[in-house]
């Protein structure tokens, strides 16, 4: 009867501490959008960038999550400090809904906000056997091409328990801590991750702005800004993620 009970006794222990914790679903993450100035230094002269422009330029974005929903807005005492707050989708604010399939974006031209709603972006991801390290998390690599022709590789970590990330970008099997956009010199990487309790009521929709069509915006911010920035195409892809 002695060796029962202790057989017990160790079984149940086993089960108990043997049980890993379980993952986190809601949290915060501090995002570095990261831009190669001196790319398109050497692209386009110095005179549409300024001789005294950063080989790199950078902008910091808080993503709060919880369930199947979360908010990305700028940092905003960094834009302020930076003076980066006339970069193209320095001050995106980005609403995802998951569960009913809902995004809504306030994007400013000009000074002229609007805000777009629409479905979560479908978005074909490839997954790869790669993986690194971010924020402490290892991640796994997955390719996309979106808006036609852009091509992106992001990285996801399964050790969360969301299929949301930075700006639009959603849909794989863990949070997303990376993003890159190779050939358009930008990427989104999570500098830091804090995994706590997050009061729903401060992940809503933005309200401010004209509400529009995604189709009516961009008609928008061609007839806005292509008469004064001739290299409007290499950057408009940041209006529209």
């Amino acid at each position: 009867m002695r060796y029962v009970l202790l057989f017990l006794f160790i079984f149940l222990g086993t089960l108990v501490f043997g049980q890993s914790p379980p993952l986190p679903v809601e949290g915060s993450i501090v995002f570095e959008r990261k831009e190669n100035s001196a790319y398109f230094k050497k692209k386009w002269g110095t005179s549409n960038t300024g001789d005294q422009a950063p080989d790199f330029k950078s902008l910091f974005f808080e993503l709060k999550f919880t369930g199947t929903k979360s908010v990305y807005m700028p940092v905003d005492s960094v834009i302020k400090q930076n003076g980066t707050g006339g970069l193209p989708g320095a001050d995106n604010i980005v609403y995802t809904d998951i569960e009913n399939n809902t995004t809504t974006c306030m994007r400013n031209v000009l000074g002229t906000y609007f805000l777009l709603e629409k479905p979560v972006a479908p978005i074909k991801w490839k997954l790869t056997g790669e993986t690194r390290m971010i924020a402490g998390f290892e991640c796994r690599r997955a390719n996309a091409i979106i808006l036609d022709s852009i091509y992106v590789v992001a990285f996801y970590t399964d050790n969360i328990v969301s299929n949301l990330g930075p700006e639009t970008f959603a849909g794989l099997p863990g949070m997303i801590l990376g993003v890159a956009l190779p050939h358009q010199h930008v990427s989104w990487f999570a500098q830091t991750v804090n995994l706590r309790n997050v009061d729903e009521t401060s992940i809503r929709p933005p309200v401010k702005g004209n509400k529009m069509t995604s189709s009516g915006f961009l008609t928008t911010v061609k007839s806005s800004l292509g008469p004064l920035d001739p290299y409007l195409n290499e950057y408009l892809y940041m209006y529209l993620l």
